[in-house]
């Protein structure tokens, strides 16, 4: 395996980590804006609850 060989599939692994890690942020993001959303219909639903 040559250099530029080597370089090109560490620099695509690379790209597929950061992908990853970008994905999964936003998926976490996702689930909070609906967390959030839920939180603030029950509070229109059952007030002082």
């Amino acid at each position: 395996m040559g250099r530029g060989r080597l370089h090109a599939t560490i620099t695509e692994a690379l790209i597929k980590a950061v992908n990853s890690t970008t994905a999964v942020k936003y998926l976490l993001f996702a689930g909070v804006k609906r967390m959030a959303l839920r939180t603030d219909i029950d509070e229109d639903i059952f007030p002082g609850r």
